[in-house]
């Protein structure tokens, strides 16, 4: 039997609409995105993994992913408009419905809407720098910090103006939908009280028969911090706490033959596993994810893990 995380009020609903609160008036006065959980190597780390194992399909449409708990959005816009030029050369131009953000507060989802603006402007001048180069006979490199994140000249004072453009502004113009690729989906849910089912009638961008890659960047921390049992939902889950009714919910999202991606700082990589592992759920470990680790009194360890799961 797993044992249980003593109740935090980083499991409330309530200390996470505060956060997102504050950091969408952060980012309307200051352009700040707000707090990257586990650092910007974590989600390099992840963003990597799902252009090894989830690579454009034959006719160059990409794949439906979705992140649990998405927060600001930065691990899905990542993805989306990567920054490694090895990844902008090979991205498809997605439709609405292949990415997907949900989050149980709705100041998360507006401030994710926000982000993206600005994320898509950005990709968008990044992409015209590399056309310039190619013109120009100069190689893009493979993985420079430098090279990813160049930008012509000018420009940084074009992100001064996108982020005073996006304050404010939650949804995109007609305009701006019309001249930028489309992205990202996001909307509100419950997820422990949720099913395909019920999301798809909240949002017809939702597969009914689940998503190719469904991530979690934190999420289940959180969630294992609540010990206020589900109360509502299918009646399977009523009663139960939600660190035990998440990975139930968890595999209903992944399509057969797709994958779950996880990363968590408070449990081991064998306790993520113990948790996700079992009979109606995923399937089998898939492949794990490398993070710098440390050692004390003999032993060796991580303050991270990430563990990608296959649903079959």
């Amino acid at each position: 039997m797993t044992e249980e995380l003593p109740a935090s009020k980083l499991g409330t609903k309530e200390h996470w609409d505060m956060v997102y609160e504050r950091e969408t008036k952060e980012y309307e006065e200051t352009g700040d995105e707000g707090e990257i959980w586990f650092g910007e190597g974590a989600v390099d780390k992840m963003v990597d993994w799902t252009y090894q194992y989830i690579p454009p399909f034959a006719d160059g449409s990409g794949p439906t992913v979705m992140e649990c708990g998405c927060g600001n959005g930065t691990l899905l816009l990542s993805i989306l408009y990567p920054t490694k030029p090895k990844y902008r050369r090979s991205v498809p131009r997605h439709s609405p419905r292949h990415f997907t953000g949900i989050d149980y507060s709705d100041l998360s989802i507006e401030l994710s809407s926000k982000v993206e603006g600005l994320r898509r402007r950005r990709w968008e001048r990044r992409i015209r720098s590399d056309e310039r180069r190619k013109e120009a006979g100069e190689e893009l490199g493979v993985d420079s910090d430098s090279d990813s994140e160049e930008e012509s000249d000018g420009e940084d004072d074009d992100d001064e103006n996108d982020e005073q453009v996006d304050a404010g502004t939650s949804s995109h113009t007609k305009d701006e939908t019309t001249n930028n690729p489309p992205g990202v989906t996001w909307f509100a849910s419950d997820l422990l009280t949720s099913t395909l089912q019920t999301l798809h009638s909240q949002s017809s961008s939702v597969p009914l028969d689940g998503w190719d890659l469904v991530l979690d960047k934190g999420t289940y921390d959180a969630i294992a911090l609540s010990q206020e049992p589900v109360q509502s939902g299918p009646e399977s889950s009523r009663g139960k706490l939600p660190s035990a009714v998440y990975p139930e919910r968890v595999v209903g999202l992944v399509k057969p033959g797709g994958f779950f991606l996880i990363t968590s700082c408070n449990f081991t990589e064998d306790e993520i596993k113990t948790r996700f592992i079992r009979e109606g759920l995923v399937g089998r470990s898939s492949s794990t994810v490398k993070h710098p680790s440390f050692s004390f009194g003999g032993k060796t360890g991580s303050t991270v893990c990430t563990v990608a799961f296959r649903r079959v």
